[in-house]
């Protein structure tokens, strides 16, 4: 059923991109089917086309990083949510999640450095640490 519902999102939201307009939310919304069903290289292209109409959303380059992230491409996955982070700097939680991508990277000193962040912002998973 999940499947099928996904796919028949992806086929809708095209068809409205292809007939009425080219929103950011809607290469977005077709961004994060593709996500859910793990085509991480589609989600890639939507997101970017996203980000080409709307580059002032966050949780698109949030989006963006977390299809890198499942893909293993943590420099790409940091230099997207760096980016993110920039339109949202007091987001204790997004902070955090950057700790984590370093840390997946092997470069502890930054994911200290972020998680750091994260609790002075308030993040009650990185305080504990």
């Amino acid at each position: 059923m999940n499947v099928t519902k996904t796919i028949l999102t992806t086929v809708l939201f095209t068809a409205s991109i292809n007939l009425f307009s080219q929103t950011a939310e809607e290469w977005e919304k077709l961004g994060n089917a593709e996500l859910d069903s793990a085509n991480f290289d589609k989600a890639i292209e939507y997101y970017n086309k996203a980000i080409d109409i709307n580059n002032t959303d966050a949780d698109t380059y949030f989006a963006l990083e977390f299809t890198y992230a499942e893909k293993q491409e943590y420099d790409k996955a940091i230099k997207t949510f760096k980016k993110g982070i920039n339109l949202r700097p007091d987001s204790p939680e997004e902070h955090f999640y950057l700790g984590l991508l370093y840390q997946e990277k092997g470069s502890s000193i930054y994911a200290m450095l972020y998680a750091k962040k994260a609790a002075q912002l308030g993040n009650e998973f990185a305080q504990q640490f």
